[in-house]
């Protein structure tokens, strides 16, 4: 899941709260001394902490609370907390499941989502044909469910719990399953990487350029090019 062609891509990314909480939509001042939960140390927080970073919000004027995805719903529902930053399905399983819950705020171009399929050095020279046929699955997957969008949401609610099949295939429009690297890929990974430095969560930067091998993916291209014509041009 990416989009090679632009930075932030961070449209899976929602916050989201429920009637009477006093949070205003597109207000995000309004969390300010409240609870909001998100999984601490995934993607959510991150994207939480570059919108709080961007407005100027100091993050310490908010309470974190770990909530595990899977409870996502039931803390919002049962008042554990004010308010919610999830990725999807789970916002859109809040709105569908929550009476009166709202979106606060959705993306909004904070932080570039990404995720990579990732293996050892000594895996990849050992079994490159393991690897070749991981990466082509991962690209026929992401293709078909670019091109079958309300068959993959029904196959998703086998997998992920609770998800209903009105939340999924809401869900699923604002996911982009490209599974092309492009400059704006790294770009994205940098961002990222120098507000974990400067939080302290990591020490040093990692060139992620020299981390990505995409012979199997050029060979994927070049093999089934079908695969990926509907995809819009890397700027």
């Amino acid at each position: 899941m990416g989009d090679a062609t632009r930075v932030y891509y961070d449209d899976v990314f929602a916050i989201t709260s429920r009637s009477g909480s006093g949070i205003r939509r597109l207000h995000v001042e309004d969390l300010v001394g409240r609870r909001v939960g998100m999984v601490l140390g995934g993607t959510g927080e991150e994207y939480f902490r570059a919108l709080l970073a961007a407005d100027k919000i100091p993050a310490d004027r908010i309470t974190f609370v770990n909530v595990p995805s899977p409870n996502h719903v039931s803390v919002l529902r049962e008042g554990g907390v004010d308010a919610e930053v999830t990725w999807e399905p789970y916002g859109t399983m809040i709105l569908q499941q929550v009476p009166g819950a709202y979106v606060v705020l959705r993306g909004g171009g904070y932080l570039g989502y990404d995720l990579y399929m990732m293996g050892t050095e000594e895996f990849v020279r050992r079994t490159p044909s393991v690897v070749n046929g991981l990466v082509r699955g991962f690209v026929e997957a992401a293709s078909y469910a670019r091109r079958h969008p309300v068959e993959s949401a029904q196959i998703a609610t086998r997998w992920i719990e609770g998800l209903d099949e009105a939340s999924a295939r809401k869900a699923i429009t604002y996911m982009d399953f490209d599974p092309r690297f492009s400059a704006n890929t790294l770009r994205a990974h940098a961002l990222v990487e120098r507000a974990m430095i400067d939080r302290g969560r990591i020490k040093q930067p990692v060139d992620l350029s020299k981390a990505i091998d995409g012979s199997f993916l050029d060979r994927a291209m070049k093999e089934s090019p079908q695969m990926f014509a509907d995809l819009k041009p890397v700027p």
